[in-house]
């Protein structure tokens, strides 16, 4: 699902990406690092890689079942929200009372069912995957966006 956001943009509806709640969670400013070969998108799940000579936080995208640091935040700061290699990104971690994100539904749940991240960067029903986190709003359709809480088990 391709985005576009301006500073200009003053509409009150939610964008995938964007943290819902912050509480106590953390984001923590880096880059795409230089060994992401894909492009990656607000709420994709990340973890921080080990590029030589760079002092930045590098950060690449992780395999379904892999443990990751955190997820993508939407920014306005980048009008397209697709990045690539050397992009600056902000990453919500979970620390102390987990970061609650708006994702997009990749099928149909219920309020409170523990979700895995998609390949395509939605959030569906945990079956095989790794645990996202737990859906704070149902989803009646493919594509709505929905509140995530992140858990900390899951990164």
């Amino acid at each position: 699902m391709a985005q576009t956001l301006s500073l200009n943009q003053f509409k009150q509806t939610p964008v995938k990406g964007e943290m819902a709640f912050t509480g106590q969670s953390a984001v923590l400013a880096g880059i795409i690092s230089a060994n992401e070969s894909g492009t990656l998108y607000p709420g994709q799940r990340v973890t921080l890689d080990t590029v030589a000579g760079c002092f930045t936080p590098s950060f690449v995208s992780v395999a379904a079942n892999a443990a990751a640091i955190g997820t993508i935040l939407s920014t306005k700061k980048k009008s397209a929200l697709a990045y690539a290699t050397g992009d600056q990104v902000e990453v919500a971690l979970c620390v102390g009372n987990c970061a609650i994100q708006w994702m997009e539904a990749g099928a149909t749940f219920a309020v409170l069912t523990e979700l895995e991240q998609t390949t395509g960067v939605t959030v569906q029903t945990k079956s095989s995957g790794k645990l996202l986190g737990l859906a704070l709003d149902g989803a009646s359709a493919v594509g709505q966006l929905v509140r995530v809480i992140l858990t900390r088990t899951s990164l």
